[in-house]
């Protein structure tokens, strides 16, 4: 069995909660259809980003550092949720 550090721990905080954010993003719209009303984009360890919609489905790419930063773009993502269900 391998030896779980701290770090290895964190890490794999952090990938579970990349998860449940990416599931929790994508919210399910009449007929069973999938729209995604925002995107987490991980690729790359020095920076990280939230893409928004906007009502021509055109996405904006925002720098975020942590998990808790895309709490700052909670209103475009809700107005993402009500032009999707409208």
């Amino acid at each position: 069995m391998p030896h779980l550090t701290r770090a290895s721990l964190a890490e794999r905080r952090t990938q579970r909660a990349r998860k449940e954010l990416a599931e929790q993003l994508t919210e399910e719209i009449t007929d069973n259809k999938r729209k995604s009303i925002a995107r987490l984009h991980f690729n790359a360890k020095s920076q990280w980003y939230v893409g928004t919609f906007d009502a021509d489905k055109k996405e904006t790419r925002h720098p975020i550092n942590d998990l808790e930063d895309i709490y700052a773009f909670a209103d475009i993502i809700r107005a993402t949720v009500r032009s999707l269900e409208a």
